[in-house]
């Protein structure tokens, strides 16, 4: 939560030498600025994020696998233990969760459809990019199942021949995923932090 205090700037500089990619410190950070450093703030953040995905995860398996597929679905991301504990954790469990599990339901609908079932539409393609990138900047494991849920789309769409142009697109955006797992070696973090970092370093 240390990193909370800085701007954008700050927690971009200062995250890069966390094991954690940035996007929740960044969200917590504007929470932080409109209702202040409040604890019961930063759990219905994540509470939110638990309650998106009961609700979008319900809509988007209604449409695709109908209304018991859609319930279950619902029932399990709102009553399953892992989920109601990360519900009101000060992490960035839940906003994972949801990131990769809607990157996930749409890849199944890019998927259905570019094996024959129907065009897929730009919307769809924007959702499950925007919901990759998100997974990308909350958490380490999620940087690594978005990166195969998209070499598996990728995979899909390269099948169709008439996909090719989309592929190469798909292709470049695998291997800027791809990026986040590069570690550098020849730059001693301990010279890169300031005073202050070396403070927010040591309460995280």
């Amino acid at each position: 939560m240390a990193l909370t205090s800085h701007g954008w700037s700050g927690i971009w500089n200062l995250g890069s030498l966390d094991v954690h990619p940035i996007g929740y410190y960044m969200l917590l950070n504007l929470v932080r600025l409109v209702f202040g450093e409040h604890v019961v703030a930063y759990r219905l953040m994540s509470a939110a994020a638990s309650c998106a995905l009961v609700v979008a995860g319900y809509a988007m398996m209604r449409r695709d696998w109908g209304a018991r597929a859609a319930r279950l679905f619902a029932a399990l991301a709102c009553f399953a233990p892992p989920f109601m504990r990360m519900a009101f954790q000060i992490r960035m469990y839940s906003w994972a969760v949801l990131a990769v599990a809607m990157c996930f339901l749409f890849a199944m609908r890019i998927c259905i459809k570019a094996r024959g079932s129907g065009p897929v539409r730009v919307n769809e393609w924007i959702g499950f990019a925007l919901f990759s990138l998100a997974g990308a900047y909350l958490h380490y494991y999620a940087v690594l199942v978005v990166t195969i849920i998209n070499a598996i789309v990728l995979a899909v769409v390269c099948a169709r021949a008439v996909d090719r142009a989309d592929a190469v697109a798909g292709a470049q955006c695998v291997v800027g995923v791809l990026d986040s797992f590069r570690v550098p070696n020849d730059v001693d973090p301990a010279d890169r932090l300031s005073a202050d970092g070396r403070g927010c370093a040591e309460h995280l």
